[in-house]
């Protein structure tokens, strides 16, 4: 049974800061090293993270959590889904394995296979940030007509791409663990910035900001533990079902995202 916001204690943040920097190491080696190449193997998982384009900074950086932003952007990557989920090969069934999303950041995860762009790093990058930037601006227009202008031009969501190719399952399960821990670190800066009497200074121009455990040991002596629960009960694993949906967890009750992995277990091992 899942648990309130209300219900949850400081044992929400992860303790395993220890894996963060390990896996921001891995990872980005494994970027740069995919850079190197314009096709990925049938048989990996090809991965590209989005980025918003000044998106923090001009809808989330003053708002411990920012609720039409979030829905907004989770339509949009659900419209990417559906827009993009058959072009591949019919025996590989989905295009997609998953998505993750926290704050203004969304990383897809590509089915193993052949798909209709041959696996081409750069074709499919750019095809999904044109579709997910044009999703996220039709999105915030819907209810923000009279803010989506600046300097008298239309306010253009946009998100850039970044490929990295993922070996196999087991490697998909550490890259989501990483962004999902990633997150959680953001999670608590933003909430010490907005919320305690720590200076900008103090949490980013000292080694404060990159360490997990002292975040975690500040957000507990502050007593910020629920908004620090609301930025994360926004974080979402979103996987295919029999009905070719693309189905939204989010981490509300949870304390670990590995949690989450029966999801992807059930779709990776069916015949959707």
């Amino acid at each position: 049974m899942q648990t309130s916001l209300t219900d949850k204690t400081v044992s929400s943040i992860p303790d395993k800061h220890e894996q963060l920097d390990n896996l921001h190491t891995y990872f980005r080696i494994n970027e740069k090293e995919t850079l190197s190449k314009l096709e990925s193997p049938p048989d990996k998982f090809l991965c590209f993270r989005l980025d918003g384009v000044n998106t923090s900074k001009n809808f989330l950086k003053d708002r411990i959590v920012y609720k039409l932003f979030n829905e907004r952007f989770c339509s949009a990557v659900i419209t990417v889904y559906h827009l993009l989920r058959k072009y591949t090969q019919k025996e590989f069934r989905n295009f997609f394995l998953c998505a993750f999303v926290h704050s203004d950041e969304v990383s897809f995860v590509l089915n193993q296979g052949k798909n209709n762009y041959d696996n081409r790093l750069f074709k499919i990058g750019s095809i999904l940030s044109g579709t997910l930037s044009s999703a996220m601006t039709l999105q915030i227009q819907i209810k923000n007509k009279k803010k989506m202008k600046i300097e008298g031009h239309p306010n253009v969501m946009s998100f850039d791409s970044r490929p990295l190719i993922l070996d196999d399952y087991s490697e998909v399960k550490k890259y989501i663990r990483y962004r999902w821990l990633m997150g959680c670190r953001n999670a608590m800066c933003k909430v010490l910035r907005l919320k305690s009497n720590l200076s900008d200074e103090d949490i980013f121009e000292t080694d404060l900001n990159h360490d997990f455990k002292m975040l975690s040991k500040y957000i507990k002596e502050y007593d910020l533990v629920e908004h620090y629960n609301d930025i994360t009960s926004n974080f979402f694993l979103f996987v295919p079902d029999e009905e070719k949906g693309f189905i939204k967890y989010d981490s509300s009750a949870i304390s670990d995202i590995t949690e989450q992995y029966k999801y992807l277990d059930d779709f990776l091992f069916s015949k959707v």
